[in-house]
Order: C-alpha cells, then sequence, then structure tokens
C-alpha cells in the first residue's frame, strides 16, 4: 500500500496489488494511518473507513475520532485495537461497531512512560494478547481478554525495536538483521518475574502479570 498527500487534512490512500503491480483500489481519507485483515479481504483505517478489497465498497466505522492513533485487527477477527497518543488502548469488536474496553497502562497521562514514542504494534495469534513497541527499545502487553495491562513496559533487549510480531505466544522482535524471541506462555512469564525480583512472586503480582492461570509458588 502507499500513501500520497492530497491537502493538510487528508490523505489518498492508494492499494496497490503487488504481483501485477498496479493499483486496484484508491480513495480519500484523512487518516495516514491503516491496517489489513489477515485475509487481505479488507482495509480499515484509524479514521474510521472500511474498503472492501474485491468490491471497493466503503463503510464509516466508529473510529471516526482516531485519524492519528495506533491500530491492530486481531487474526481471527474478534478486535479492533486502537492505541490513542495519550496512551489509553481502546478495544473495539471486529466491525468496528461497538467499543469493548477501554484499557490504561504505564502510557497514559501520569504514568512513567506517558508520551514516549511509540512503535510498532502486534496482537497474537489468537487475539489473547497485544503488544507495541515502546520508545525504541521496549514492549507494552496487554491480555485483551481480562482488559489489562501485563504491568509496566518490558525492556528485554535494550536495543532499538524496528518491528515486532507473534508466532504463537512467542514474541519476535526485529532489530536490522537481529530477531530476539520471548516466550509469553504463563509459566514463563511467571519465571521471569521470579527471576527479576529474586524472591517468590506474589498473588497480586501473579494477578497483574499472568490472571488466567491459578497462583502457585515459582522460586
Amino acid at each position: 500500500m502507499k500513501f500520497g498527500a492530497s491537502g493538510a487534512d487528508s490523505a489518498v490512500h492508494e492499494i496497490w496489488d503487488v504481483e501485477r503491480r498496479r493499483i486496484i483500489r484508491r480513495f480519500d481519507d484523512r487518516s495516514a494511518r491503516s491496517v489489513f485483515s489477515r485475509d487481505s479481504e479488507r482495509l480499515m483505517t484509524a479514521s474510521g473507513a472500511e474498503v472492501t478489497l474485491d468490491t471497493g465498497a466503503l463503510r464509516r466505522t466508529a473510529l471516526g475520532q482516531n485519524p492519528g492513533a495506533r491500530m491492530s485487527l486481531s487474526p481471527d477477527g474478534r478486535f479492533v485495537a486502537v492505541l490513542q497518543a495519550s496512551g489509553w488502548l481502546e478495544l473495539w469488536d471486529g466491525a468496528a461497531r461497538e467499543r469493548k474496553a477501554l484499557i490504561p497502562s504505564d502510557l497514559v497521562p501520569g504514568a512513567a512512560r506517558f508520551g514516549q514514542p511509540l512503535g510498532s504494534m502486534a496482537f497474537s495469534d489468537d487475539g489473547s494478547l497485544l503488544a507495541v513497541a515502546v520508545q525504541d527499545d521496549s514492549v507494552q502487553l496487554w491480555d485483551t481478554g481480562a482488559g489489562l495491562p501485563f504491568g509496566k513496559p518490558l525492556t528485554f533487549t535494550g536495543q532499538r525495536i524496528d518491528t515486532l510480531a507473534f508466532d504463537g505466544t512467542t514474541l519476535r522482535t526485529v532489530t536490522g538483521t537481529t530477531v530476539r524471541t520471548l516466550d509469553l506462555s504463563p509459566d514463563r512469564l511467571a519465571a521471569q518475574v521470579c527471576r527479576r525480583a529474586g524472591r517468590d512472586i506474589t498473588p497480586e503480582e501473579w494477578r497483574t502479570y499472568i490472571p488466567d492461570a491459578p497462583y502457585r509458588s515459582l522460586c
């Protein structure tokens, strides 16, 4: 997909068939942020446009207030995530008709990481986890089912993150040509918290980081 400017408050979105090397759709929209569904059947923009690629049908969703927000569609089609510049995460149904949750994190006003630059954002394969790169070197995670953040942003590489993606419950980050992995299964998350704290994880910490699994001693 290629974007070209067409005025201060709008952008021309050009959707390309890269195999045939030709434009298949073109439409005006005031947001420069957009995402494809995994099946490549539709494109959705942060300002509320949804284009069906085979027909060119254009529908306006309820996301019209969010032209500068980051967004991601879950692979299973259940969720649309919209991350505002304020750091608040909006979780919508897959058709962007109803907002299901408004979720905080360490990125919202008054929190320690508010205002830091945000980068690539991605859902896990089952839609249960959402990740965004923060300040180029950290990752903020949310549990979409519980509607909670997984604590504070994790700095596990100490280096710039160019992009990130999930493979199951494994998060992969890319820095240049270097790929790093982080296993986000509940047992591995709990073990990491234990090692960093140098003590056993408390029930309160367990509920914050691993809300979907019953508490047990690890250290």
